[in-house]
């Protein structure tokens, strides 16, 4: 899935692929937000991330689901 997030004072999205679930990622955002934790997240390569919460602007968190190839009616 594919997380983006936007930060303040800075010009370029930050977007991740991760293999946890929908609510496991939003509960993150939340919890950043509530208490001013940063948001640690490991990508599909084992890179870990982390972003202040006070310097997050935004979070696109993706759906999950597999893209369609080819045509469909």
């Amino acid at each position: 899935m594919d997380v983006t997030f936007g930060m303040t004072h800075v010009q370029r999205e930050i977007t991740v692929d991760v293999d946890k679930p929908h609510n496991e990622i939003t509960a993150l955002v939340d919890k950043a937000l509530a208490d001013g934790a940063p948001i640690k997240l490991e990508d599909n390569r084992g890179r870990t991330l982390v972003i202040p919460a006070e310097r997050l602007a935004y979070a696109i968190i993706g759906t999950g689901e597999q893209r369609r190839v080819g045509f469909s009616l």
